[in-house]
């Protein structure tokens, strides 16, 4: 007897089908996609050793940390941090810090040589 159905396509084709219409989110969409499993005391074991191993190296970085941050403020001056938003697992969004490496108002800089439609 032969199988008449299809081999399903890989993940990343049934979100680039799904997205045909221009109102679509691609986030709810792909999290739809990925048929993100509930809660399970596993994931709360993960979660703890991932906040218990942040806040350790957080410490051991934190004599290293703090002379860049003042490179930054004395080279640049402020902001210190960039922050952005990123998208994250099940397609919640967080913000994220990080030091900033580009000098403020870069994007206006760049306009002429980039190109003024890549400027916000």
């Amino acid at each position: 007897m032969q199988n008449n159905s299809l081999p399903r396509p890989p993940l990343y084709h049934r979100a680039v089908a799904t997205t045909s219409q221009p109102n679509d989110s691609f986030i709810l969409r792909f999290s739809e996609l990925t048929n993100a499993s509930p809660a399970r005391p596993r994931d709360a074991a993960l979660r703890t050793l991932d906040i218990a191993l942040a806040a350790f190296f957080l410490l051991v970085t934190l004599p290293l940390t703090i002379p860049i941050g003042a490179a930054t403020l004395l080279a640049g001056g402020r902001p210190l941090f960039y922050r952005g938003e990123r998208v994250g697992r099940g397609g919640q969004v967080f913000r994220m810090l990080k030091f900033r490496t580009l000098r403020p108002n870069a994007e206006e800089r760049l306009g002429p040589y980039l190109g003024e439609e890549l400027v916000r």
